[in-house]
């Protein structure tokens, strides 16, 4: 079954934080040179200026006289708006004041039938309950879709039977390969699928689309052409679908045409958008009832919704028209357990679930409109349909919207780490929920979509600069040493990870972080920063956790799990936070690291060895060995003569190690994060559980050996090359 995805938040600090922390004044909402504020009954006009007299402030109007509401003029070459609003609340005799927000008609689209589209604005038609809506027409407030705040054109990959490309009502948002010549038999691209002008048919693998009712109606609802006088809304008034045909038959088929979709986003990335698609979301509405997709028949379902997740995708999937438990009874995709997924059941007009749709307080993520929803058809007509598959396309719409109602902070996040950003807009919109009784205890999130409040939050999102956003998975995994020996192990680790031979090294130079830790082990586990006050995260079996904490001062620093046992298992490694400061000083990391594969297999066994019987066979530096050591680029130390350089090491063994580095002086001007002035000779002892940060002057040529001073670890299990050795080569400076 699929773990818990609705992510615990969790704030360690003594400051206040929200999910959505507001700025300052958006030009685009406030009057810049306007407060508006209500004084006490008794105060007068004179008496109020007097307040304000010398502060770049003046009363400009009485508003409401039985009130005492005013509008304040504000010289802003004087005085920011901002500093104006603080200093007028705090002074005597006011009781409330704000800015002075615009106003303007709510944006309700002109569609001509739009008044049936009860999941968008339910006004009680046809005996629904008032309400009981997605909250669509404040959302469209803040956006109607199209592009992010970064310019990109913002793309929906359906994934169903097929589409009326030519319909009246969803021509203009269709998507289109502007670098493929359609029907000419060429890939003129040159990226693998011949005529793929508008998207892909994995059925007959070309580029000719089928026509098809269901796909059709889903495609209308993520983004119906709006406001253009015609028939219906979608989610988005202005967005781009791809349609890929794939929905039925083999899973092989449906493989055929996600891999399309990861095909399209990967280009886009590695292209920055020069070719390719900006997809952000899937829609898909078939499976396999009652599968578990945990029992090894099914893996690569989930390998598929996890490789597009990491490049940013949020998968949408609609659970079984079934009345059953998915957590108990499984479903493929809705219980598989790919944290990009977003899986949907089906709400009525009158909130509560369709009695005809699965539930899961662990797989079923949130529900949606989904019964008699009224959207585009063949024959370019419309139609009501009922079914899950009618309330997912209103989450995929909604994670597209959000991206278009996401502000440059966000945009600029998600762009930059786009596995984190799907995961943190996912977040958004399962906290941002309307909690139903329905809902509450058979889905992760317990309510029922709210667009708006999901626009909000992402629209005001304050990460900003000042946070950092990470996200590391708890994984059961294999490793190999140097000579073919392989050992289990945990580690932490990265999407962007692609090594695998130890925890990730973890970088920042923000005074924030905000982690989300997903744990795949069937034991708990624990996260925290070392030999700082840094609160202990716990991460239950099978489920997830994020909190967000102020970091210490720059530094190098350990985390990992506070058990020494699950250390030394593979559970630790280094966090570094830059200064801000530019600083052109090359820097090495490195992470020393024993392995005791008796413990190791004890643990894995579920057995806790006993201390004294710790007697690692393989030492390593960033998870590598020598000879493989002195040609990975992760580990390679080249530098110039003069150069000054930086080594930044963590021990998060059970041993300490001392290295020592041939023909150099070394200065330790840091333990632990903190500055200290310490001068070596030649070697530097690292304890167990510290990280030491040492400068290095680069004063002769040559290539010298850097080894740990106790032989067995330089020789690993006793093969000399096959331990803790790195050599350093200096050249001549050109």
């Amino acid at each position: 079954m699929r773990k818990p995805l609705l992510i615990k938040i969790a704030f360690f600090t003594t400051l206040l934080f929200t999910v959505a922390v507001f700025g300052g004044p958006d030009p685009l909402q406030y009057d810049q040179k306007t407060i508006l504020a209500r004084f006490h009954d008794d105060m007068s006009a004179g008496e109020i200026q007097l307040t304000l007299n010398g502060s770049g402030i003046s009363i400009h109007k009485l508003l409401v006289r039985c009130l005492n509401i005013w509008s304040l003029k504000v010289d802003t070459s004087f005085v920011t708006l901002e500093n104006a609003l603080s200093l007028v609340r705090n002074s005597p005799g006011v009781i409330h004041a704000q800015y002075d927000h615009f106003v303007a008609q709510r944006s309700i689209p002109d569609d001509p039938e739009f008044g049936n589209q009860w999941a968008f604005q339910n006004t009680g038609q046809s005996g629904g309950t008032v309400g009981a809506d997605i909250d669509a027409v404040n959302a469209w407030d803040i956006t109607t879709g199209g592009t992010t705040a970064l310019g990109r054109e913002i793309v929906v990959a359906v994934v169903d039977n097929g589409i009326q490309l030519n319909h009246p009502d969803l021509e203009a948002n269709i998507w289109t390969n502007e670098d493929e010549i359609p029907g000419n038999g060429v890939d003129d691209d040159n990226n693998g699928y011949v005529d793929d002008v508008h998207g892909w048919n994995a059925y007959n693998s070309d580029g000719n689309l089928p026509q098809g009712s269901h796909g059709t109606h889903v495609s209308g609802t993520v983004g119906a052409v709006s406001d253009n006088d015609n028939q219906v809304a979608g989610v988005n008034w202005d967005v781009k679908i791809m349609l890929v045909a794939g929905s039925t038959t083999l899973t092989s088929v449906a493989l055929e045409a996600y891999g399309y979709v990861l095909d399209q986003k990967s280009e886009f990335l590695e292209t920055n958008g020069a070719s390719g698609a900006f997809v952000v979301a899937t829609n898909s509405s078939f499976g396999v009832n009652y599968a578990d997709c945990e029992s090894g028949t099914y893996p690569l379902w989930n390998d598929i919704y996890t490789a597009m997740g990491e490049v940013g995708i949020l998968s949408a999937v609609a659970t079984m028209n079934i009345n059953a438990n998915v957590d108990t009874q499984g479903d493929v995709p809705t219980g598989c357990s790919s944290p990009y997924l977003v899986s949907v059941t089906n709400t009525t007009r009158t909130d509560t679930k369709n009695s005809s749709a699965a539930y899961g307080a662990e797989s079923i993520d949130l529900g949606a409109p989904g019964s008699s929803i009224l959207s585009t058809d063949l024959s370019s007509s419309t139609s009501y349909k009922s079914g899950t598959s009618m309330a997912t396309p209103h989450v995929a719409g909604a994670i597209a919207l959000l991206h278009a109602a996401a502000n440059s902070a966000f945009a600029s996040f998600y762009e930059t780490s786009p596995a984190a950003g799907a995961l943190l807009l996912k977040e958004m919109l399962l906290e941002n929920v309307d909690v139903i009784p329905a809902l509450e205890n058979i889905t992760v999130s317990g309510g029922r979509l709210n667009l708006f409040r999901a626009a909000q939050a992402v629209h005001n999102y304050a990460g900003g600069t000042d946070t950092t956003h990470l996200v590391l998975t708890i994984e059961d995994t294999v490793l190999t040493a140097v000579n073919g020996t392989e050992f289990p192990a945990q580690i932490f680790l990265t999407p962007e990870d692609t090594t695998g031979r130890q925890s990730s090294i973890l970088t920042t130079t923000a005074g924030f972080l905000n982690l989300i830790i997903y744990n795949t082990t069937v034991e708990p586990r624990t996260w925290t920063l070392m030999n700082t006050e840094m609160p202990v995260v716990e991460i239950p079996a099978l489920d997830s956790v994020s909190v967000i904490y102020p970091l210490p001062p720059p530094g190098v620093y350990l985390y990992g799990d506070t058990s020494r046992f699950q250390q030394a298992r593979g559970l630790a490694g280094m966090l570094v936070r830059k200064s801000s400061i530019n600083d052109t000083t090359r820097v090495f990391d490195w992470v020393l690291t024993e392995w005791d594969t008796v413990w190791l297999s004890s643990m894995h066994a579920g057995i806790e060895p006993e201390f004294p019987s710790y007697n690692p066979q393989f030492f390593t530096i960033n998870g590598l060995s020598a000879p493989e050591i002195f040609t990975a680029p992760e580990t390679q130390f080249q530098g110039q003569l003069g150069e000054m350089v930086r080594i930044q090491m963590a021990n998060p063994g059970l041993l300490p190690h001392t290295l020592h580095f041939h023909g150099f002086h070394v200065n330790v001007v840091a333990r632990n994060g903190l500055p200290i002035t310490a001068n070596w000779k030649d070697s530097v002892p690292v304890p167990a559980g510290e990280t030491i940060t040492m400068t290095l002057m680069l004063d002769k040529t040559g290539t010298y050996p850097v080894y740990d001073a106790n032989l067995l670890s330089v020789t690993g299990a006793g093969v000399w090359l096959d331990g803790m050795l790195l050599q350093i080569v200096v050249e001549e400076t050109p």
